[in-house]
């Protein structure tokens, strides 16, 4: 359920962390939310919920989680067999040892869980040492998980991730979808009602989550769709907004 997800991710001992890595990358965080356009909370709420702030960053060798993927996993042969050309290529302009680089089951890598492709087009130098190390770098995972949301996300400046609604009705059939696709003045239809007044034209896609006494249920506007292209879970991405707001007390 959501209040399970939600009391693992955003745990007091996340927070903790997380207060502790804004204390340190402040200047790194809010300059890469003035060159991108990303809030420094979601920056910081994406590192957090991925590694703990690069404590739990994988400890299996990418070479071996990508080969037995690519050539013993029928279903999804054909992405990781992608994913295993990028990294060798990657490793090659980066020069990296591909038979030391560590990571996730799934070849995920450092400290925002980049898959190779994400790496090799969305990793930037940001602390302009001459190297893109999201590996071992967290200035350089700063700029790069920024810089993943602007150009493969999209992301809108100055806009909300999400807004609460109420349900007036029984509970409603929901189109699985990340993409906002009906217009506020529709959700009547679905006996939604938003608590915050909006435009009636806008664009939002509906979100139910289970929780223990019942549904909660949100909006989610076109930067919910940004997130989702990090991982397409909406209890993923209700986590790291929920974790970005307690995280802007910090700020």
């Amino acid at each position: 359920t959501w209040s399970t997800y939600k009391a693992m991710m955003v745990s007091e001992e996340r927070l903790d962390s997380g207060k502790k890595f804004i204390d340190v990358y402040r200047e790194d965080l809010k300059r890469a939310e003035d060159i991108y356009g990303v809030p420094a909370t979601i920056i910081a709420s994406i590192i957090g919920i991925e590694t703990r702030y690069g404590k739990i960053k994988g400890n299996i060798r990418v070479l071996d989680s990508l080969s037995t993927l690519s050539f013993d996993y029928p279903r999804r042969a054909k992405f990781f067999k992608i994913q295993l050309e990028e990294f060798l290529l990657l490793t090659k302009e980066e020069d990296l040892d591909p038979s030391k680089v560590k990571g996730s089951i799934a070849g995920a890598m450092g400290f925002g869980q980049f898959m190779p492709d994400s790496y090799r087009d969305y990793a930037v130098d940001f602390d302009f040492d001459g190297k893109r190390d999201i590996l071992n770098n967290p200035v350089d995972s700063i700029g790069s998980v920024a810089n993943f949301l602007n150009k493969k996300g999209k992301w809108e400046p100055n806009t909300t991730v999400v807004f609460r609604a109420t349900l007036n009705g029984k509970r409603p059939k929901l189109k699985s979808s990340f993409k906002p696709y009906i217009s506020v003045s529709e959700l009547k239809s679905l006996g939604l009602v938003p608590i915050d007044k909006l435009q009636s034209q806008l664009k939002v896609v509906p979100i139910e989550l289970k929780v223990n006494q019942g549904y909660e249920y949100w909006l989610g506007l076109k930067n919910y769709q940004a997130i989702s292209r990090y991982n397409r879970s909406k209890l993923y991405v209700m986590a790291v907004y929920e974790f970005s707001e307690s995280l802007a007390h910090f700020f």
